[in-house]
């Protein structure tokens, strides 16, 4: 054999160079797994971490403009009726802003599809929503009442906002779990 007629120090040299081209492959494959990891936490950071509190800040201010509606049922007091309905008015502007802020963020088409998913709803809710504060300024808590449970309550937005798995940010979550 070709190992047998070499010198010991020709077999040293040769099985140090085998062992620095496995080292050197290996360090090759550790640098190129880390700059995809890189690029991965980057779009992590950047992007999806971004829409998913995007998208929890939304579903915030959904809750609690639902917790405002309920206040402009069963609270008597002018002034107490007036900051509710500014809070509900800020409410509403604040979700448009997230909702801009999403549709301008998210990139992954099944996770655009979910949105447009919500924000179909939400274009469905929100005469409603604006009827039913139209109806408990005009003094008539009774009528805004049955208006908000007939009407409003069994529209599609109440079912997207509290089916599991139905929100945006479970849908980015999902998408996520799926990509590893």
């Amino acid at each position: 054999m070709v190992l047998d007629q070499m010198k010991v120090s020709t077999r040293i040299a040769a099985a140090f160079g085998i062992l620095f081209l496995l080292f050197a492959a290996a360090i090759t494959m550790g640098i190129t797994r880390m700059s995809g990891l890189n690029e991965e936490m980057r779009d992590l950071g950047e992007h999806k971490l971004k829409v998913l509190i995007t998208g929890e800040e939304w579903i915030v201010r959904v809750l609690q403009s639902a917790r405002h509606t309920r206040n402009l049922l069963i609270l008597d007091d002018k002034e107490a009726l007036r900051k509710e309905f500014d809070a509900l008015a800020e409410d509403k502007q604040v979700r448009k802003g997230y909702m801009e802020e999403l549709q301008a963020t998210v990139k992954h088409e099944e996770v655009k599809a979910a949105l447009q998913k919500v924000i179909d709803a939400r274009a469905v809710y929100t005469p409603l929503e604006d009827e039913f504060v139209k109806r408990v300024q005009g003094g008539d808590i009774k009528d805004a009442r049955a208006y908000l449970l007939e009407k409003a309550r069994p529209a599609p937005v109440t079912r997207t906002a509290r089916t599991p798995g139905s929100s945006v940010t479970s849908r980015i979550a999902a998408s996520r779990s799926r990509e590893n």
